[in-house]
């Protein structure tokens, strides 16, 4: 839905979503995936991973515009009118997800692999904005 929005030009009230979260995108999930499965230092273990920049909503929507080839249509309101307009709603979960931190601890797999993304977030989210509207939604 973000995507549809962004691509839309809808404003959106989240200029105030800083809090970092991580996030991967496919190229890098899939290059970490062959990692993993051609090493057998991998056998039995399990590994988080992430691109290496940790994006708040506000970035990640400003990178989207970019991809698309759209202003982010971004303004500011309260983080507590948010979440509360969101409750009243029935969409507390969603203002979590879109306000919350969420970041993972990618270092076991860079440690013990050396595995690294092989494309920054924002190149790889410009490149699923490109790639159809349903990449992303």
């Amino acid at each position: 839905r973000l995507a549809t929005f962004v691509r839309r030009g809808i404003p959106l009230p989240l200029a105030v979503a800083t809090a970092p979260r991580s996030y991967i995108g496919i190229d890098n999930l899939v290059s970490a995936l062959l990692c993993i499965a051609g090493n057998r230092k991998a056998a039995n273990r399990t590994y988080l991973v992430g691109d290496d920049d940790d994006l708040g909503t506000a970035d990640l929507i400003r990178a989207m515009a970019r991809g698309a080839g759209r202003p982010a249509r971004l303004w500011w309101l309260p983080e507590g009118l948010l979440r509360a307009g969101a409750i009243l709603i029935g969409r507390g979960d969603d203002a979590e997800r879109l306000l919350g931190q969420l970041q993972i601890e990618t270092g076991a797999i860079r440690r013990e692999l050396g595995w690294t993304p092989d494309i920054p977030a924002h190149k790889g989210i410009a490149r699923a904005m490109t790639g159809g509207a349903d990449q992303l939604n």
